[in-house]
């Protein structure tokens, strides 16, 4: 094919930042006691808000973009946002806990336009441990049914496990987790 089918070549701007990272709610469907942002419910911004950001970190030259939260997969507009930053020519990083892998809307949206990473936090190696941190029951079967899912959906996930006092003393058990996908 001819390269600019192939290529999205931009153009040159003025500041030509080359990352940046965009927290697009503070909102979890965990309740970390770790986190700052507490489980909270904090939507972020409405559609054409967030099409303004992600204008103006084009026009800045921004390259590189990671997607984060809260958790970013559980806001209805993560999706749109993702799709609109990719087409835009960003490559795309995303911050997560994984526990949404798994839903069909979210798989689609990575398959359909890969991501250059996806970081999954992992906070336990077994449900207790891991619901003990996360303070979510459930938490845990979600977080590897949606390892699984991206894992079987060839996504570029990299597991970073989170060191608490809680989990200490599993440290290997977690890496041995992580190994396993």
């Amino acid at each position: 094919g001819r390269a600019d089918a192939e290529l999205c070549l931009r153009p040159r701007v003025e500041h030509q930042y080359a990352r940046a990272s965009y927290e697009i709610n503070l909102d979890c469907n965990f309740s970390c006691q770790h986190c700052y942002h507490g489980g909270g419910h904090a939507r972020g911004l409405n559609w054409e808000d967030r099409l303004r950001v992600l204008q103006t970190l084009h026009d800045a030259g921004v390259l590189w973009l990671q997607l984060s939260g809260g958790e970013p997969t559980i806001d209805p507009l993560f999706p749109d946002t993702y799709a609109h930053a990719w087409d835009a020519g960003m490559v795309m990083s995303v911050l997560t806990n994984g526990s949404m892998l798994s839903n069909r809307r979210i798989l689609d949206v990575f398959t359909a336009r890969p991501a250059h990473q996806i970081s999954v936090s992992v906070y336990g190696a077994r449900e207790s441990s891991y619901e003990a941190v996360t303070r979510s029951r459930g938490s845990f079967k979600r977080f590897l049914r949606g390892v699984e899912a991206g894992v079987e959906a060839g996504l570029p996930l990299r597991l970073h496990i989170v060191p608490t006092s809680m989990t200490d003393s599993e440290e290997s058990a977690m890496e041995a987790l992580a190994a396993r996908f």
